[in-house]
């Protein structure tokens, strides 16, 4: 089938070409319209009840960890000149194009009893800019005596305060919002350079921005990179500026269709799929390298270009087709973890590696058919000395000192043992960003003055409409709040039993020492100094703490960035305390948050790497009894490549390096790749065995000889290519950088020694032609 193949490309390689071309042209115009992703991306699946229960939480209360806040702890707060340009700023601030609210100093209100109107009247403490030291003092003693904003924008112990900002709609989804950051960093450099003070940024969208800021970047850092390394490299090996610059052209022609394909999938540029791209050109090189090899193999038999390039097709169709599917597999498998976020990197990357390989089959041999046959320079790669003498060093390794390779493979699998028992899960929600980094300290600042900026929310069902109101339930908000306090890591809690001691104080008239939550008696009248106040534009944070039927009502909170582990501990800790004053039966009360939801994420990454895996291994598996129709073929061909990853756990766990959302998708995506290896050697294996009448000795060790050359150039190119993301910036890309490079190294050295040492071990236990007899899958050459 194969030669029929191969002879239709090369027939109509102009019409071929010119189809190309113009789907190429067409997947371009879908590559301009490629976006980055703004959106927060949710990695628990959609029926979760984590999930279930944030979603009713947003549905009731709206988005949470939707501002973004700018503070500031210096001495200067409250003096005059400091405190008009404070003032101008918030002003400046609120004056930006899809700012939809501000909170800060200068926007503070008061509750004043007006016994007249038999009403609480809302008004601002700053009602215009002060124009003297005596009105800032004014205005200080005033925040100083309204315990309800202490330690909410105003930390009184540091002088610290900060600027809530809360973005419209537009700009939190789109690109708008790197512009509003910008106008906002813009407007705070004018002030820190006045005053010589330091502001410092942060909020879920700001880190989302200047993440997405960073992924944008690091894509085409990455995506040149891979091409100026993978380009020297070919270079290297086969010392020709014309297989270079073809291999190229075949690279910018996959990355237009990944792109492309981006668009059309529906997806958007994010901290995964910014991935992808460099990982395409390293893969379609890979796949330019084995082709290559074999054209140069070919041609140097007989100097006939066009036959050389109809046995190449022929002789590798079948056997590449396989190595991309199992790599397409090792990515794929994300798409059962139930993510979203992995669903959507594991089909773009499984759809695009099918893809490289098409173009690679078409691309590659029209490419070099419409080119003058290489000349003897360009064949001297095949005879260099270099790699044929590690071949003939794996040989006598393989063939003389097996028991050296046994022993090797049996220490390296009881040291990774120990590194294995090691491995922890852990993760932050600023996971992989260096301290040394200003998003880092700036996220610390607000940590340290107002307790944390991540939601951590407790949601209340009282099972009542109006229940809200009840004394005794906003007795129990209040004591739960006060238990919640006593956790450093959260910071000060917002909820209804709060508001009603601020309109308690309100109601005798601005005394501090009535902060506290009113008796019946007095509930009774300040519910009737509140007529219909749900409606009333200025009751935005009532709006904000209870539901239109006041049956719903939560304890709002932030929470410091402690990891997950640290974060189901408060969770856990917290949810016997809710219990104690929340009774089960009474109330239904569930924690949410996004905080929550990334430790859950977190967690359920984890718990689903073993499915992803185990569906690797199994459809692997069944590639492998395709070939081999033997449970032994298929364990020797399996084994190899499960070593590397064992070991890259025990790395992992000396390392210290914790399981997370990045550092998890090493191992579906190392043995994909790493069973290429197996795959490639297997196949020249199978046809050395008929060509020596299925003697094993020498069928392996010609399929050292032949096949090694490569899988070295292939792995060197790959290393290169994954080694790349060490230089991102953030941590857990770096991780997969480094350790998916390991895993490859493994791999190669795995395939070269172990795979044939096992091969060779079983030479007297084994009937190849009674198994190869009954494979399914043919991959040696057809007769021409």
């Amino acid at each position: 089938m194969w030669i029929k193949i191969a002879s239709f490309i090369l027939r109509f390689r102009l019409y071929i070409a010119s189809v190309l071309l113009v789907l190429t042209v067409l997947m371009g115009y879908f590559a301009t319209k490629t976006e980055m992703a703004y959106e927060l991306v949710n990695v628990i699946p959609e029926d979760d009840p984590t999930n279930i229960t944030y979603q009713q939480f947003k549905q009731t209360f709206g988005e949470d960890g939707s501002m973004v806040v700018v503070g500031v702890a210096t001495d200067k707060l409250f003096q005059l000149e400091f405190f008009q340009d404070w003032y101008r700023f918030s002003k400046d601030i609120e004056g930006l194009q899809n700012v939809a609210n501000i909170i800060s100093l200068p926007k503070l209100y008061n509750l004043e009893r007006n016994d007249s109107l038999w009403k609480f009247q809302v008004k601002p403490l700053v009602e215009n800019e002060p124009q003297t030291q005596a009105e800032v003092d004014a205005i200080e003693a005033a925040i100083q005596n309204l315990p309800f904003y202490h330690n909410y924008l105003f930390n009184p112990e540091t002088n610290a305060t900060m600027i809530a900002i809360t973005f419209d709609s537009t700009a939190t989804q789109t690109k708008r919002r790197e512009s509003l950051v910008a106008e906002l960093q813009a407007l705070g450099d004018e002030l820190s350079k006045k005053h010589n003070v330091e502001l410092s940024y942060s909020g879920v969208p700001y880190i989302r921005t200047i993440n997405s800021q960073k992924i944008s970047k690091e894509l085409l850092l990455f995506t040149f990179l891979s091409i100026v390394i993978t380009g020297i490299f070919i270079l290297i090996f086969f010392r020709s500026l014309q297989i270079v610059a073809s291999s190229l052209i075949m690279v910018a022609i996959c990355l237009t269709y990944t792109i492309g394909s981006m668009y059309l999938m529906g997806f958007k540029i994010g901290i995964l799929t910014a991935l992808i791209p460099p990982l395409i050109v390293v893969i379609s090189i890979q796949n330019s390298v084995y082709l290559l090899n074999v054209y140069h193999f070919e041609y140097r038999t007989h100097k006939n270009k066009m036959l050389a390039l109809t046995r190449t097709i022929s002789k590798i169709g079948v056997a590449s087709l396989l190595t991309n599917l199992t790599t397409a597999i090792g990515f794929g498998v994300f798409s059962f973890t139930g993510s979203s976020l992995l669903d959507e990197f594991g089909r773009l990357a499984a759809v695009n590696i099918m893809v490289v390989y098409v173009l690679s089959v078409l691309l590659i041999p029209i490419l070099f058919s419409f080119l003058p046959g290489p000349s003897n320079k360009q064949l001297r790669h095949l005879d260099r000395k270099t790699l044929s003498g590690v071949l003939s060093f794996v040989n006598r390794i393989v063939f003389n000192h097996r028991k050296w390779v046994y022993s090797a493979a049996i220490v390296l699998v009881a040291v990774s043992s120990i590194g294995l028992s090691k491995v922890h899960t852990f993760g932050y929600i600023l996971d992989g960003i260096s301290p040394k980094e200003k998003l880092y300290k700036d996220l610390k600042f607000f940590e340290q003055n107002f307790g944390g900026l991540f939601p951590f929310e407790v949601y209340i069902d009282t099972k009542e409409e109006g229940m809200v109101r009840d004394l005794g339930v906003l007795q129990r908000l209040e004591l739960l709040s006060r238990k919640m306090e006593e956790y450093p890591e959260l910071s000060r809690p917002m909820s209804v039993s709060e508001l009603m001691k601020f309109i308690n104080q309100a109601y005798y008239r601005g005394n501090p020492k009535r902060y506290i939550l009113p008796n019946p008696l007095e509930m009774g009248k300040i519910l009737n100094m509140m007529p219909n106040q749900y409606n009333k534009k200025n009751s935005d944070l009532l709006k904000s703490l209870i539901d239109t039927t006041y049956r719903y009502t939560r304890i709002s909170c932030q929470i410091a960035d402690v990891g997950t582990t640290r974060n189901e501990e408060i969770r856990q800790s917290l949810r016997a305390q809710i219990d104690s004053v929340f009774p089960p039966e009474e109330f239904n009360v569930e924690i949410t948050g996004k905080s929550v939801v990334h430790v859950k994420g977190n967690s359920y990454l984890i718990k689903n790497l073993s499915v992803s895996l185990g569906w690797a291994f199994m459809i692997i598996g069944i590639i492998m009894a395709l070939l081999f129709s033997s449970y032994k073929m298929i364990g020797i061909a399996l084994l190899p490549n499960l070593l590397p990853l064992f070991m890259t756990l025990g790395i992992m766990g000396f390392s210290g390096i914790s399981l997370k959302e990045s550092t998890i998708l090493i191992f579906g995506v190392a043995f994909g790749i790493v069973v290429d290896l197996t795959i490639h050697y297997l196949a020249k294996y199978r046809f050395e065995l008929k060509k020596y009448d299925y003697n094993i000795s020498q069928a392996v060790r010609a399929s050292i000889d032949h096949s090694g050359f490569s899988m070295i150039y292939t792995t060197v190119i790959l290393f290169f290519g994954f080694i790349i993301f060490a230089f991102s910036s953030f941590g857990g890309t770096v991780y997969l950088g480094l350790l998916t490079s390991l895993s490859l190294a493994f791999g190669l050295f795995s395939n070269l020694f172990l795979l044939p040492s096992l091969l060779l071990g079983m030479e007297k236990r084994m009937n190849m032609r009674e198994s190869m007899k009954s494979s399914v899958i043919e991959l040696e050459e057809e007769d021409i």
